[in-house]
């Protein structure tokens, strides 16, 4: 069994009548990645809840052969604790949570997510997949908000511990798909010949 089967996804919110998803495949095993590009607002965060079981499909079927960290859009960081303490939380050991901060080149352990930039909370997210670790990969738009030095640092701390995983990146910016060495494919859940 590959890392990551779909097969024959469907999906559609309950108060719209077009599907959002429909006979949707994709299969993915160690070291493979891809990047799923399109607009905004084509579905492709949908396919990324409905893989992490946030969301159920109408139809069809998801399988996964190993553990899965989450990268979400939003950064996702429990404002009360500090960098280091939103790491340990999920089981991180105190020095994995600091290898994996200054992976991503940042020296905040005892700082409130208030207390830092939108870029700094955005790596601190990525230590924070980096702490999970597991067999397949799914990132939702990882580099907004980072300059260029910080998107490849945090891309090669990612490509560092999750080299032998599978990888789902989606984005609106084709171009990411070379961050990670992904190959790009147009996201298109619905193609227009069904609907």
């Amino acid at each position: 069994m590959n890392l990551l089967e779909i097969r024959k996804l469907c999906f559609s919110y309950k108060n719209s009548p077009t599907p959002l998803l429909r006979d949707f495949d994709l299969t993915l095993d160690r070291r493979e990645r891809v990047c799923l590009a399109a607009p905004s607002g084509r579905g492709k965060t949908t396919l990324f809840r409905l893989i992490a079981g946030l969301e159920k499909p109408d139809s069809g079927e998801i399988r996964l052969g190993g553990r899965v960290a989450y990268l979400f859009q939003e950064d996702r960081l429990l404002p009360w604790l500090t960098a280091e303490e939103n790491l340990t939380l999920i089981g991180a050991s105190r020095e994995q949570a600091l290898t994996a901060l200054e992976s991503v080149g940042l020296d905040c352990a005892d700082k409130l997510p208030r207390e830092l930039s939108g870029g700094m909370r955005r790596r601190l997210a990525i230590a924070r997949t980096i702490c999970l670790g597991g067999e397949i990969l799914l990132l939702d738009e990882p580099f907004s908000g980072l300059d260029r030095a910080s998107r490849e640092k945090a891309a090669t701390a990612l490509d560092d511990k999750f080299r032998n995983a599978a990888v789902i990146l989606i984005t609106h910016i084709p171009e990411e798909a070379g961050i990670l060495g992904a190959r790009l494919e147009n996201f298109d859940p619905v193609p227009e010949k069904m609907l």
